[in-house]
């Protein structure tokens, strides 16, 4: 029983990152231009190479929904995701403490508090940390023979 609602729930976590990683991606392919231009506000990126580093933000996203997609490969984008969703966190953690600054999201997140899109974050990192605990639990009890079997005989 506890497996079913575990394996539930770590559906919809995948579902809910897949959703969140896809729309972003999909929103700065959509409004690079506008991207960039938040992207370029950053003070403590200004001297490197924004362009390069954008593209390189657009592709690790892409690659996170890639390997999220693919079973085999799912654990590992769970990790990458867990990755950039803290990275993300702390940048508009600090962001905000040290220039009082909002967040320079696009789409769906520009709507949203500040404070909203942080829980939002959390939610996701503490929800893909479980999934990936259960799954890891999962497989150890399938491994050692424990899995849940009914028994199928008779009692007189």
């Amino acid at each position: 029983m506890l497996t079913r609602y575990s394996k539930n729930i770590s559906a919809f976590i995948l579902y809910a990152t897949l959703f969140i990683f896809s729309y972003s991606v999909i929103d700065k392919v959509l409004h690079f231009d506008t991207f960039y231009i938040k992207f370029a506000r950053i003070p403590l990126i200004y001297n490197l190479k924004l362009w390069s580093l954008a593209y390189f933000l657009l592709v690790v996203e892409i690659i996170i929904v890639a390997l999220l997609l693919n079973s085999k490969t799912r654990l590992i984008g769970q990790y990458l995701a867990i990755g950039s969703l803290v990275i993300f966190t702390v940048h508009i953690l600090s962001r905000y403490t040290l220039n009082n600054d909002t967040c320079s999201c696009g789409g769906i997140f520009s709507f949203i508090s500040l404070e909203s899109h942080i829980i939002v974050n959390l939610l996701l990192i503490i929800g893909l940390t479980l999934s990936i605990t259960c799954q890891k639990r999962f497989k150890g009890i399938k491994k050692l023979g424990l899995g849940l079997r009914y028994n199928t005989r008779k009692i007189d």
